[in-house]
C-alpha cells in the first residue's frame, strides 16, 4: 500500500457537501463559513472547497461542462484532503521549503507570464488576495512535490552495482554509432549585408565561442544568442545521422 493510501486511511470526518448545497439563502447569510471536513487536527472549510473548485475549473476548463455539482465539490474536497495529508506527512518527516525557493518560484511565474517585478503582487491585491497568501500556497505545493519524490525514492532502491551490470549487459541499447545528439547556435547572415555587418556577425560568433570555452553553458548561450527556432530548447536539434 502506498504512503498516500495509508495516510488517507487515517481517521477524518466529512460533513456531506449536499447539506451545504441544500442550505437556504437565509441560512447561508447567517453562516460565514462551514466546516466540511477534518483531517487529523486540521479543518477544511466550505470556502476552501469552493476555491479549489474554481482552480479545478480553470485547470480543466471545458472538461467540467455537464458535470454534477456535487461530484465536482467532492472531487475538490478529496483533492484538499490528499494535499493536507501530504503536507502533514512532509512536516512529520522534517521536510521544509525555505523562502529562497518560494521567491525563486514567484520570479519564475512572473517571468513566464511576462510580468515585471512586483506586478504579480498588484494583480493579487486587485483580486482581494495577498502575495503572502499566494507564497504560502506555492510553499505548500513545493512541499507536496517533495513528499511525492520522497515516497517514490523510498520505494525504488537500485544499487550502483546493479546499474553497472545492467548497462554492461545492454550497452547496445545506450549506444548508436551512427547518430549523435547536436546543439547549435545560429547567427544569421545575408548576402546583402555590408562587409562591416558581416564582420560584426563574425566577431559576435567568435565572442560567443569564447564565452563557451571559458565555461558558459552551451545551452544557456544558445538561448541567449541563437537566432534559430531551437534557441528556446538550448539549441537542441535532436539526433543527427552520421554523414
Amino acid at each position: 500500500m502506498s504512503l498516500l493510501k495509508k495516510l488517507i486511511n487515517q481517521a477524518f470526518f466529512a460533513i456531506p457537501l449536499c447539506l451545504a448545497l441544500s442550505m437556504s439563502d437565509n441560512a447561508v447569510a447567517k453562516v460565514f463559513d462551514r466546516v466540511v471536513a477534518k483531517v487529523n487536527s486540521e479543518i477544511i472549510t466550505l470556502s476552501s472547497v469552493n476555491e479549489k473548485v474554481e482552480l479545478l475549473r480553470q485547470k480543466y476548463r471545458g472538461d467540467f461542462k455537464g458535470r454534477d455539482e456535487k461530484e465536482v465539490l467532492n472531487e475538490a474536497l478529496n483533492t484538499i484532503v490528499e494535499e493536507k495529508l501530504q503536507l502533514q506527512e512532509g512536516k512529520k518527516r522534517g521536510l521544509a521549503v525555505d523562502d529562497s525557493a518560494v521567491d525563486a518560484a514567484v520570479k519564475d511565474i512572473e517571468k513566464k507570464n511576462g510580468l515585471e517585478e512586483g506586478q504579480l503582487a498588484s494583480m493579487l491585491i486587485s483580486e482581494g488576495r495577498s502575495l503572502e497568501t499566494y507564497k504560502n500556497h506555492i510553499r505548500d505545493q513545493i512541499l507536496v512535490s517533495k513528499v511525492i519524490r520522497y515516497e517514490l525514492g523510498s520505494r525504488v532502491s537500485v544499487s550502483e552495482r546493479k546499474i553497472a551490470k545492467y548497462y554492461h549487459n545492454n550497452q547496445k541499447d545506450f549506444w548508436d554509432p551512427g547518430k549523435a545528439r547536436v546543439r547549435h547556435i545560429l547567427i544569421l547572415t545575408e548576402k546583402e549585408l555590408s562587409a562591416d555587418k558581416k564582420k560584426e556577425k563574425y566577431l559576435q560568433a567568435k565572442e560567443i565561442l569564447g564565452e563557451v570555452k571559458r565555461g558558459k553553458d552551451f545551452a544557456d548561450a544558445a538561448k541567449e544568442y541563437s537566432e534559430d527556432i531551437s534557441a528556446s530548447e538550448g539549441g537542441d536539434v535532436g539526433f543527427v545521422e552520421k554523414g
